[in-house]
């Protein structure tokens, strides 16, 4: 059995001697085109991030202010106060889910006359606006401007934003969307190009590190297996023939 393997051995050396050499080319010119690859096919310069989950609220909170939804109703006359409280019952009521839409900008410029757009929505209850580069009156602005045509089932934003270099702008929306809500029914547009819907996937530590580089870590083992391989192959015929 161990001469069978040690003539194996020798036979395999022997097979890929003349071929070390061509495969260890055939993976430096595999890593240079991947790379190549990577380069021309970049990140979209605006990524689209959407979460999207199921909202519940406990059916006793609902009930509980039906009372002071009915109270405030029939016995307080100030408009604004009667106003605030209607909105408030109509959130409780008619908020079936919560969509969260990010937008990333990749890019090393600023990009110019941002403008969303969403079809098939059912109702909207309440909206709300994120971003580290506003603020909080141009955020009052901003969600002034997002608008939602009842009629056409349409929101959209009436006035456009910049969004800096590497910076994020989230919108918060809740409301009733159609159970058919698909990523089409989101339009993201700005000055030369429109954004990009992508999947976002989180991890961590040494996993991430994988995901980034994973091409990469995968041709430097090829190589290790061929150096290794070689090295204890050589060893151990070299150590048969002194023997």
């Amino acid at each position: 059995m161990k001469e069978d393997f040690r003539t194996l051995a020798k036979k395999l050396n022997e097979a890929l001697s003349p071929y070390y050499s061509l495969l260890m080319m055939i993976g430096f010119f595999i890593a240079i085109i991947w790379s190549g690859i990577k380069f021309i096919v970049r990140n979209p310069e605006l990524e689209v991030f959407i979460t999207r989950e199921e909202v519940n609220f406990p059916s006793k909170i609902n009930k509980d202010y039906l009372e002071v939804y009915k109270y405030i109703s029939e016995n307080i006359q100030e408009e604004e106060l009667r106003n605030q409280s209607a909105n408030i019952y109509n959130y409780l009521v008619q908020t079936r889910d919560f969509l969260k839409i990010e937008l990333n900008n990749t890019t090393n410029r600023k990009i110019e006359d941002i403008e969303l757009r969403l079809t098939n929505v059912k109702n909207m209850t309440a909206t709300g606006v994120a971003a580290s580069f506003l603020l909080d009156e141009e955020m009052g602005n901003v969600l002034e401007g997002l608008i939602f045509k009842e009629s056409s089932g349409i929101l959209y934003m009436n006035k456009l934003i910049d969004l800096p270099p590497q910076k994020e702008f989230t919108v918060y929306l809740w409301g009733d969307f159609l159970p058919y809500f698909l990523e089409e029914n989101i339009i993201v547009s700005y000055k030369g190009g429109m954004g990009q819907i992508v999947k976002k996937i989180e991890v961590k530590g040494f996993k991430a590190y994988l995901v980034d580089f994973y091409i990469e870590v995968f041709l430097i083992l090829i190589f290790l297996f061929f150096i290794i391989y070689r090295y204890l192959i050589i060893k151990y015929t070299t150590n048969e023939t002194n023997s």
